[in-house]
């Protein structure tokens, strides 16, 4: 087995030297990084996400330029212990000097399959996300995604691109996690916090608006998930019911 190049182990020379590198092939690859061929040549296809950097030849050989390796490993390195990062702007600052971009740690491009359970069959998505439960604390959960029929949809790569598009805003680094509490556990909430030091007739009278009109529409839905126009179109329906 070929000793693994100081160019990707971290040592480079001092200058490159004069002429083209000496190219590693796919096995060596893998034995220098220690990944499996399966990840190698699943990055080497074209419209791959996150692709290697790759050197073709004719229609099926390939080789990899250990200097341009090394810089695809160095700039997806998770920060030096000593970093931190500021969720707010994605902006690291090291030691005191100048800002730097760090990469998120969290980027993910997910995964599909295809569901045939169904007459025509669809594409299901799969990622992760930050939610904040009915507790108040942030936890990570694995969604899933209808991203369309076979008939829409008719490869992988085309889901996968689909589930791109969505993901785009999730591993942005001020994406915020939603919550998952529903408007009656916010209301559950609200009685205990707000309505307890509230007078009686005034609590009389929430409570008449609250379990009337405010429960029965917005009960059960995510407070993420309540949006201003189903606000507007509620509000609308009350006023037309109370017109003479």
């Amino acid at each position: 087995m070929r000793s693994i190049p100081s160019q990707i182990a971290g040592h480079e020379p001092e200058g490159r030297p004069f002429g083209p590198p000496q190219l590693l092939t796919a096995r060596e690859l893998c034995d220098a990084i220690g990944v499996t061929p399966g990840w190698v040549y699943k990055r080497t296809k074209k419209g791959a996400i996150d692709p290697l950097p790759v050197v073709r030849l004719g229609r099926r050989g390939i080789r990899f330029d250990p200097y341009k390796i090394s810089s695809y490993i160095r700039a997806r390195e998770r920060h030096r212990p000593d970093a931190t990062l500021e969720l707010s702007d994605g902006i690291a600052r090291v030691n005191g000097k100048e800002n730097m971009k760090l990469t998120r740690k969290r980027l993910q491009t997910g995964s599909v399959r295809l569901r045939e359970d169904g007459d025509p069959a669809w594409w299901e998505g799969f990622y992760r996300e930050n939610v904040v439960n009915e507790t108040g604390k942030t936890e990570r959960k694995r969604c899933a995604v209808n991203l369309g029929s076979i008939k829409e949809i008719r490869s992988e790569k085309a889901a996968l691109q689909k589930l791109a598009v969505i993901l785009e805003p999730i591993n942005q680094a001020k994406c915020r996690p939603k919550t998952m509490m529903t408007f009656r556990g916010f209301v559950a909430k609200y009685r205990m916090l707000k309505m307890a030091n509230q007078k009686g007739t005034t609590v009389h009278g929430y409570e008449t608006n609250i379990r009337a009109h405010y429960l029965p529409e917005f009960g059960d839905i995510q407070l993420s998930e309540i949006t201003v126009e189903a606000v507007q179109t509620f509000i609308n329906q009350k006023a037309r019911l109370c017109r003479p």
